[in-house]
């Protein structure tokens, strides 16, 4: 059952509007975010509409995770649901001042990194997370939504929140990563983009693919290496 449905199913209310706490508090909340996220094959040959309908986008070297924001405070858990850290942030319903009803909530695919290039501004190491992808945003689901139509979003959500998403008093902060077509120019662009931290790889999406929270073909990832020998065979 995926995460969309374990939501829908487990902690709904009965009006099926929102959020039930009391469902909710049923529900294991490690069990709920395990296996929440989208993971990619590995990419064994290229697709024929390569750089037609795919598009890449530089993988930083750190934790992936699912980025929680709901009744009031932030968490971030890994792949199998355990808890990483809570915090507070500017995401909807992310922080006490904002604590709306429980079905305003967010769920983003994100990178966890502890080596972010201005972490010497602050006196403890700042984490930046940076966003991969946006399923959910304050209660609105975006899993049937395009791989294009939830980079966009994603975007226009996080501009719109801008300097307040960067929460500097607790050292957290959430940074967009870019996006470009899979062809050599495009390849090239995500192997060389300066995202603040050292590079892992590049991971490529179906712009039309759906977020599915498991292992499918329309996502696939490349090591850095291998990716500059795709770069080059790539045509220009």
């Amino acid at each position: 059952m995926d995460i969309e449905m374990r939501i829908d199913m487990g902690v709904r209310g009965e009006d099926g509007t929102g959020i039930d706490l009391l469902k909710l508090q049923e529900v294991s909340a490690q069990k709920l975010y395990r296996n929440a996220l989208m993971l990619p094959e590995y990419l064994s040959e290229i697709p024929v509409d390569f750089a037609e309908n795919w598009i890449c986008v530089p993988l930083p070297i750190g934790r992936r995770c699912t980025i929680v924001s709901r009744c009031g405070i932030t968490e971030a858990r890994d792949i199998n649901g355990e808890l990483l850290e809570s915090f507070e942030s500017s995401l909807p319903n992310g922080s006490p001042c904002m604590d709306n009803p429980s079905r305003y909530f967010c769920l983003l695919d994100c990178i966890q990194c502890n080596a972010a290039r201005d972490s010497a501004e602050y006196e403890e190491p700042t984490v930046y997370y940076y966003v991969l992808d946006m399923m959910v945003w304050n209660g609105i689901f975006f899993y049937n939504c395009s791989t294009e139509s939830r980079f966009w979003l994603r975007d226009s959500k996080l501009e719109e929140l801008g300097e307040t998403l960067e929460t500097r008093a607790c050292g957290r902060r959430f940074a967009n990563l870019p996006s470009f077509r899979c062809n050599r120019k495009g390849v090239s662009e995500a192997i060389n983009a300066d995202v603040g931290c050292p590079l892992r790889g590049v991971l490529f999406y179906h712009a039309e693919v759906e977020y599915w929270p498991y292992e499918t073909p329309f996502m696939c990832g490349l090591p850095i290496d291998k990716a500059r020998e795709l770069m080059c065979s790539l045509p220009t």
